[in-house]
């Protein structure tokens, strides 16, 4: 019978544990990725695609949004130094300090 009890207990231990430790994990988390944030800490990503280099870094600071990473990429579409496409989106809303990344275009490839 103590053997019994002991297992019954190291079961509501196990369960007891687990259940704070996923509450401890979710309270670390944060809020929610859709958690709304007010409009003064929002950066709404302007659409900067077909710009130079130097225009979309430009329009971003206007925005309030940071610049990322800039890659390079051949297009046959958008010449050389415009920019190709963009991470966020355009039209996306991120927080203040989120980086934005370019691709710009290295022109067509020959």
């Amino acid at each position: 019978m103590t053997k019994r009890l002991h297992t019954k207990s190291l079961a509501w231990l196990a369960l007891v544990t687990a259940t704070a430790g996923v509450a401890v994990a979710t309270a670390q988390a944060g809020p929610p990725r859709d958690y709304p944030l007010p409009d003064n800490q929002v950066c709404i990503v302007p659409d900067v695609r077909g710009l130079s280099l130097s225009s979309a870094r430009h329009e971003l600071a206007a925005a309030k949004c940071t610049r990322g990473w800039t890659m390079r990429s051949y297009s046959a579409k958008v010449k050389k130094g415009g920019v190709v496409d963009l991470a966020p989106a355009q039209g996306s809303r991120i927080k203040i300090g989120t980086e934005v990344d370019l691709i710009v275009s290295r022109g067509a490839r020959m």
